[in-house]
């Protein structure tokens, strides 16, 4: 990290006061938070995003990689539903599917900030839409080469210079950079998921 960047990013404990030492002590937790952050140069954060083709042929690659038979590495999906899920999820963000939106303020202007501008891996197990959910209103698997090839066709319309995409369900309406890094961040997410 660049010094002038870590001066900026101390954290300064407040002095205390002696009301504060009178009081009874109180329980904490302390945890610790890695940030992988790679620097440009100019200050900026550089995010992997499916802007870049290469990118895309990267994870078009490792999708190339995934069998039926693949065991998952935490969660409930087979290879099979991670594949509907996938193609369900860039379906929603080409507004093609319908769902309902579930953003609140937190998740529009904090969670979003997190998930799509920071390089804080994506937490494992989190509920997904119904809408987006197999045993919900999610595609059912069906052929495997098929779905996949499904797949690979919805990730190359999602990540087309004039694809319009729609609204999401939790981070409300991004902009067509947050989009391509959060189609990058989910895919990925899923493919680790299979240790691909």
């Amino acid at each position: 990290m660049p010094r002038e960047l870590q001066d900026e990013c101390r954290i300064i404990a407040p002095e205390k006061s002696a009301a504060h030492t009178e009081r009874a002590p109180t329980r904490t937790r302390s945890f610790e938070l890695s940030l992988r952050v790679r620097w440009t140069g100019d200050g900026a954060e550089r995010m992997t995003t499916m802007g870049d083709a290469s990118v895309v042929d990267a994870l078009a690659g490792r999708l190339a990689k995934l069998h039926e038979k693949r065991p998952r590495a935490w969660g409930k999906m087979t290879a099979h539903e991670m594949l509907c899920h996938l193609a369900d999820a860039f379906e929603m963000a080409l507004g093609e599917r319908p769902l309902t939106r579930r953003d609140t303020w937190m998740q529009r202007n904090v969670v979003r900030r997190v998930a799509l501008h920071s390089s804080l891996a994506w937490p494992r197990g989190l509920k997904t839409i119904p809408e987006l959910e197999r045993a919900a209103g999610g595609t059912p698997p069906g052929d495997f080469a098929a779905d996949r090839e499904r797949v690979l066709a919805l990730m190359r319309r999602f990540a087309a210079p004039g694809a319009r995409l729609g609204s999401h369900p939790f981070f409300g309406p991004l902009t067509r950079d947050e989009w391509m890094v959060w189609g990058y961040r989910h895919t990925d997410h899923h493919l680790r998921q299979f240790a691909l």
